[in-house]
């Protein structure tokens, strides 16, 4: 599940999550109005956004978004109005144990999106620890 800040007034400084970065990957994106398109191998895979059944939960401070791109079909033609975009991936780990990451994704090197991703329930104490941690070293 995706965790969002309610607050997202951070300034998120990377050098300060240098020592928790865990892996950097770069993605081509081909988005379009009938959805995301990425390469695999030799194949060309399309996704549609899915939402869950509760989409939004809210408490104090996060918003959890039960969302995710649904792999559906190999497509063999790309739509005409489309746009290519070179995405990077940046997951960050308190520890190897941790089931929170937090990731960054950058659009032609400036942050696009940010959030935490973790298997924890909106109310875990663990998954608010994780998230309260980086946030202090994001001050």
């Amino acid at each position: 599940m995706r965790y969002y800040l309610r607050d997202a007034n951070i300034k998120i400084i990377k050098h300060k999550l240098i020592p928790y970065r865990k892996e950097i990957k770069k993605e081509k994106w081909i988005l379009s109005s009938e959805g995301l398109y990425k390469h695999f191998k030799s194949d060309l895979w399309k996704f549609k956004i899915k939402f869950n059944d509760n989409p939004i939960i809210k408490n104090d401070s996060l918003i959890s978004s039960n969302f995710h791109w649904d792999k559906t079909n190999i497509s063999y033609n790309i739509p005409i109005l489309h746009e290519i975009v070179d995405i990077e991936i940046i997951k960050y780990k308190l520890h190897s144990k941790s089931s929170t990451v937090f990731i960054i994704e950058q659009l032609n090197d400036a942050i696009n999106d940010y959030y935490f991703i973790s298997n924890k329930n909106i109310d875990d104490y663990s998954l608010q620890e994780d998230i309260n941690s980086f946030l202090l070293m994001l001050k």
